[in-house]
């Protein structure tokens, strides 16, 4: 199916239409020529209000994840008036969650997630707010409000169980674990750096999923440094700056990924030094990633720089090849877990390819 014939399919349905309109955007923004190789294929299926993207391929999937899917909740996000969540996966995890509805068009089918998800899809919820910040806020009542629902920021795959500790990021993941605990004596900000596929996003949403369960009472506030920006720039816009401001400076933990994006813009480093100075002296937790340490991060402004580096900062080191076998036995079992097959590979093949992407963990 063409991208063109996707977003025409999608028309027929409320989210259909949502769709269709950020087709549009990412097209004009991606080219016809991208967006028809990684989205092209994929096909929006929805349930109430649960809606997924589903990828063609896993590939597929992780292109979109790494490159699009942002910006395809921003886009979602400002078009869809209902604020339903929006879900990824490949072809392979949605059919393993069970057949379509019956009677549903091939472009828009069943939930995205098994009924038991379902039910309690409120526990958790990802809210842009008018400010674009996106909260957490915790049903108390929800049995395992962590596993209940996700949008846009965080992601459920990324938790501590799922991180495969050793030499080159051990450190980092005991700092991290100390602060989801909500321990005393902590080192205030934390800063996590490493180039990019190093595990940075995977530690910190990891953080955020310990932290929230074990202090759901406290507020959890999770960004990029690009939603940061353009949610400060639609603030002033809108003459908004002190709810933005309120809405970020209560939150108990703020986590700011990719922090190196504002970089050369005066006036948000200006607001993100103001809004680390106001959580630091008030007793409140903020953890950042970036792909550089601060003292590389030469565009920064040097007071922001310098509050950086007051903190802990803790770099993740390239993966050796036991950690890169670690990590390819743990995705083999999440596969099998998903694809509902025997998790075994030729250790020769396991080898081959741990030996064969020594950078970027995620490739």
């Amino acid at each position: 199916m063409s991208s063109g014939g996707i977003a025409e399919t999608m028309s027929a349905s409320p989210a259909g239409a949502v769709w269709t309109v950020t087709c549009q955007a990412l097209k004009r923004e991606l080219g016809e020529a991208t967006f028809g190789s990684w989205l092209g294929q994929a096909a929006l299926r929805e349930h109430g209000d649960d809606v997924c993207l589903v990828a063609a391929t896993g590939v597929a999937r992780d292109w979109i994840r790494r490159h699009a899917w942002r910006r395809i909740g921003e886009l979602w996000a400002q078009n869809d008036p209902m604020g339903r969540r929006l879900d990824l996966k490949s072809r392979m995890e949605f059919d393993a969650l069970g057949a379509p509805l019956a009677g549903a068009p091939s472009s828009v089918m069943a939930s995205s997630a098994p009924a038991a998800a379902t039910a309690h899809s409120t526990a958790l919820a990802f809210t842009p707010d008018d400010t674009g910040v996106v909260e957490i806020e915790v049903d108390l009542s929800a049995p395992e409000p962590a596993k209940a629902a996700r949008q846009q920021g965080l992601q459920e795959r990324f938790s501590f169980e799922t991180f495969v500790p050793g030499p080159a990021n051990e450190f980092a993941f005991a700092v991290a674990r100390r602060v989801a605990s909500w321990a005393d004596g902590h080192f205030n900000p934390v800063l996590f750096h490493g180039p990019y596929g190093f595990g940075k996003t995977h530690l910190l949403n990891a953080l955020a999923w310990e932290a929230m369960r074990t202090a759901p009472g406290k507020r959890v506030v999770y960004l990029t440094a690009e939603r940061f920006t353009s949610a400060f720039m639609k603030a002033l816009q809108d003459r908004q700056t002190a709810a933005f401001k309120e809405e970020l400076r209560t939150a108990d933990l703020l986590l700011i990924d990719d922090v190196q994006f504002v970089a050369g813009k005066s006036s948000t480093q200006e607001e993100l030094f103001h809004t680390l100075i106001a959580l630091v002296e008030d007793g409140r937790r903020v953890v950042m990633t970036a792909d550089r340490s601060p003292a590389e991060l030469s565009e920064m402004e040097p007071r922001l720089r310098s509050h950086l580096q007051a903190g802990l900062v803790c770099g993740i080191e390239p993966a050796d090849r036991t950690l890169r076998l670690g990590i390819l036995e743990r995705k083999l079992a999440t596969l099998a877990q998903q694809g509902r097959f025997v998790p075994s590979a030729k250790p020769e093949v396991l080898q081959f390819l741990a030996d064969r992407f020594t950078d970027s963990v995620r490739e």
